[in-house]
């Protein structure tokens, strides 16, 4: 079985770097947001990588100790939508939310500062819902578990044209296996525990449609559509890439 899209680039660690604290609008405490984050993981310089993710040489060992599915979790199509109209970013406040909120020397105070449009910040990320029920596209970075994530599954889905397939892939790539596998304390255990959660309760409950775990089996990373959500593989063009095409360009 397909383990983990990362297992297709160069990365040896998730998309994912500590928080450098919530952007304008957004806040830990939102009552409406599925995937809430924890509090900050402990360094504001949103320069500590997450090496929480399959290298792509595999884990030899037994099931992981730390590995719980009690703990999975699942984005939920009631609240997101997978539209992705374009238009909502230009290029410049891609990287300026970039630069203010993900840049390792960023801080709690650049990101609170961001300089981006309303409907772009929306976009970006997800914003303090509690006054609003209505759906909204998933955003293309969104803060989990003490990190900022890029939605790389869902522009996956979007750039291959089945939106149909966006939230399973997230859930089962992306979200569930960090919540499964959130008490690992090491990059190994924590390796073997999220090829576990994919293998188990990530692909059982995240529901993937055959067509999509089909499509998902048959992707070996050089195609085009990968390479534009995924970039080079390190985590800023990760998030230049999927940002760029969920709130720049826009589905195709």
């Amino acid at each position: 079985m397909f383990k983990k899209f990362l297992t297709l680039v160069s990365l040896t660690t998730f998309a994912s770097v500590a928080l450098a604290g919530m952007a304008a609008g957004c806040s830990s405490s939102s009552n409406n947001n599925p995937i809430t984050p924890t509090a900050d993981a402990g360094d504001d310089s949103g320069g500590n990588v997450d090496t929480g993710t399959d290298s792509g040489s595999g884990n030899t060992g037994g099931p992981a100790a730390c590995y719980s599915a009690s703990d999975a979790l699942f984005i939920t199509e009631s609240m997101y939508t997978t539209i992705y109209p374009g238009g909502k970013c230009t290029s410049g406040e891609v990287v300026t939310f970039y630069n203010a909120c993900l840049d390792p020397n960023a801080t709690n105070d650049t990101c609170d500062a961001v300089q981006v449009t309303p409907d772009c910040l929306t976009c970006l990320e997800i914003p303090n819902s509690s006054t609003s029920d209505s759906p909204r596209d998933f955003p293309a970075v969104y803060a989990d578990v003490g990190y900022w994530r890029v939605a790389a599954g869902v522009c996956l889905a979007m750039q291959l044209n089945m939106p149909q397939c966006a939230l399973p892939w997230q859930n089962q790539q992306f979200v569930c296996p960090v919540h499964a596998c959130q008490s690992c304390t090491d990059d190994d255990s924590r390796s073997t525990c999220e090829d576990q959660a994919v293998d188990d309760i990530c692909t059982t409950g995240s529901q993937v449609p055959a067509e999509c775990q089909s499509a998902l089996d048959a992707l070996d990373g050089t195609e085009p559509e990968f390479t534009a959500c995924f970039g080079s593989g390190d985590f800023a063009s990760i998030y230049q890439a999927t940002a760029t095409a969920l709130c720049v360009t826009g589905a195709p």
